[in-house]
C-alpha cells in the first residue's frame, strides 16, 4: 500500500497541498524571468500556423490520392476555414503564457488501489 491511501487522509491532504503549491509557484515566475532564463517564447498562433501549412503540404495531397475531386475541395475547405476561423480570432490567442509541469503521469502518482 502507499501513504497515500484512504486510511491516511491528512498524508494526502499535504501531498495535495504541497503539488498545489508547487504548480501555482512555478506558473507565478515572472515572463521576463522565464525569458532570461532561455526558456523559448513559442506561440501558439505560430505553432497553428505551421500545423495549417503542414496540412497543406503532407494531408492534402493524401486527401488527392484516395478522394474524388468533390470530396477533396469539401475537406480542403473545412480545414481551411476550420484554421483561419481559428487563428483570425484574437481572442484565442489573448493571454499571458505560463510555465506549466507537463510531466505529470499515472505513473507519478502513487495510490493504492484498493
Amino acid at each position: 500500500t502507499s501513504i497515500l491511501n484512504r486510511e491516511n487522509t491528512v498524508v494526502r491532504k499535504k501531498s495535495a497541498q504541497a503539488f498545489a503549491r508547487f504548480i501555482k509557484q512555478l506558473q507565478g515566475i515572472d515572463r521576463k524571468k522565464i525569458l532570461a532564463a532561455g526558456v523559448p517564447n513559442n506561440s501558439n498562433k505560430d505553432f497553428y500556423t505551421k500545423q495549417l501549412l503542414d496540412t497543406r503540404e503532407n494531408i492534402y495531397p493524401f486527401f488527392r490520392r484516395v478522394c474524388d475531386k468533390q470530396r477533396v475541395s469539401i475537406l480542403e475547405v473545412y480545414v481551411e476555414e476550420l484554421f483561419q476561423n481559428f487563428l483570425s480570432n484574437s481572442k484565442n490567442f489573448a493571454y499571458e503564457p505560463v510555465l506549466s509541469y507537463g510531466g505529470l503521469d499515472s505513473k507519478h502518482v502513487i495510490y493504492d488501489s484498493d
